[in-house]
């Protein structure tokens, strides 16, 4: 991280997920013709350099960096 950097930190302490079996499920819906939901992990993904998901039973962080 620099100051070229921009990184966004979005924490809640809700129930966590997990992450790679909501993303397989989300592209499963998205190959089978379902595509008016479930796009916000793929688009930080697109838009982002970097995207980290840290989740558990205390919540979740979301850290997302975009170089400049």
């Amino acid at each position: 991280m620099s100051e070229r950097d921009l990184t966004i930190v979005i924490s809640d302490r809700g129930h966590g997920f997990a992450v790679e079996e909501t993303q397989r499920k989300t592209s499963e819906r998205h190959a089978g013709g379902e595509m008016r939901r479930g796009w916000g992990l793929e688009l930080m993904g697109q838009f982002m350099d970097e995207v980290d998901i840290d989740t558990g039973a205390d919540g979740t962080t979301l850290t997302l960096v975009k170089y400049r």
